[in-house]
């Protein structure tokens, strides 16, 4: 029952993921720092008109949305994955077994 329901909200929040993953990226004041900082040095910014503006304005929101899209499909899914009890264990059993081989190579050192 509780997959089922997490199997809903997951579905729902999928949809929306692309376009909060953009809206917090133009809202990321690094990012906005970065754009500052690069765009001087590729448009000639003394001459540059309102139209130029929006032009970079919407070049970036056509690349930042499918990039962000993929980012967030990816973290979706991986959610989904980390999600399933079958996929917790196996990370439990590999990181059981590294620390079990770090002890036997310790108390042989000794």
């Amino acid at each position: 029952m509780r997959m089922a329901a997490s199997r809903g909200v997951s579905q729902a929040s999928g949809r929306r993921l692309p376009l909060a993953s953009l809206t917090l990226t133009l809202g990321n004041l690094k990012a906005i720092i970065f754009v500052l900082a690069v765009v001087p040095s590729v448009v000639d910014v003394t001459t540059m008109t309102f139209l130029m503006f929006l032009e970079i304005a919407a070049a970036v929101c056509i690349i930042l949305t499918p990039v962000l899209t993929v980012y967030s499909m990816t973290a979706l899914r991986a959610r989904q994955l980390i999600g399933s009890s079958s996929a917790v264990g196996w990370p439990n059993r590999s990181i059981g077994a590294n620390m079990a081989g770090a002890a036997v190579a310790v108390a042989m050192q000794r």
